[in-house]
């Protein structure tokens, strides 16, 4: 179904296929340092909030075997204690996905290798539950989902209407395969921070299926993902940046 949608996409407006090959990435505004986002979902009825943890993700330029490459730091904090921790490591040239690690209370330690097209997983790794056969084919040149924030800050922004199809893959959903998803700049919007301050944004949607989809405010000046707004099964899910 997907396919479709895309297909008729490029028929009737331009898409910039945006992948670790194709090289669209500003990659020079991507900056070491933290972000921290609050996050909670309301119900979409009633507005009661549910829940509401806090995200810090970090950005830092390193070596991985010898070549330049870009690590990826994210800790979940839900109630009062780390429930997830990911550490993984892309290309400093391309953000192809190089290795991936996540510590959660839910799965423990699952780390993975990427190396000749395929996902396998890191036999060296202590405690890695991953399961030893796991052998997935990256058969587009994908990025890491887990980045998607980070990536979205990165994208060529020059127009309402704008199509990005950009190639995505889970390394914690061993059941899908790395694939191409529609996003498309549906507007501008004056973001307001604070009394004295807004900022004008890109909006920029994705529909995830029929039923869910996702909305994120990026800077236009300083390039930052500063709100996103995900709907799915009766909920509304926040994630807005903290200073």
């Amino acid at each position: 179904m997907f396919f479709t949608f895309l297909l008729r996409c490029l028929l009737f407006a331009q898409v910039d296929t945006v992948n670790t090959q194709t090289n669209k990435l500003l990659l020079k505004n991507l900056k070491e340092g933290n972000a921290s986002y609050l996050v909670y979902t309301t119900d979409s009825a009633t507005g009661k909030i549910h829940y509401s943890d806090i995200w810090v993700r970090n950005v830092s330029f390193t070596n991985f075997h010898g070549a330049p490459a870009v690590a990826f730091g994210w800790k979940w904090y839900h109630h009062d204690s780390l429930y997830k921790s990911v550490a993984d490591v892309c290309s400093r040239a391309t953000l192809q996905p190089l290795y991936a690690f996540t510590n959660s209370k839910r799965l423990g330690i699952m780390a993975y290798n990427f190396s000749d097209g395929y996902m396998l997983t890191a036999d060296t790794v202590t405690g890695n539950n991953a399961k030893p056969t796991t052998k997935i084919a990256m058969n587009l040149p994908t990025y890491d989902w887990q980045w998607d924030m980070e990536i979205f800050e990165l994208l060529p922004y020059k127009k309402v209407g704008q199509q990005f199809a950009i190639a995505f893959f889970d390394p914690n959903d061993l059941s899908g395969k790395p694939e191409y998803y529609m996003h498309t700049i549906i507007g501008e919007e004056n973001l307001v921070l604070n009394k004295e301050v807004q900022t004008k944004c890109w909006l920029l949607r994705i529909d995830y299926n029929k039923e869910t989809y996702a909305i994120f405010w990026i800077s236009q000046k300083s390039h930052e993902m500063l709100k996103m707004k995900n709907y799915y099964r009766g909920m509304f899910r926040y994630k807005v940046r903290l200073y």
